[in-house]
């Protein structure tokens, strides 16, 4: 497949990590 979807993956893993992050420690 095209090159930039090996560096998009792992971005995308990243921003959801970070996702995370924030909503434990700023709960609704």
């Amino acid at each position: 497949g095209p090159p930039h979807t090996k560096n998009w993956r792992p971005q995308l893993l990243v921003l959801l990590k970070l996702d995370e992050d924030l909503h434990v420690k700023y709960p609704r």
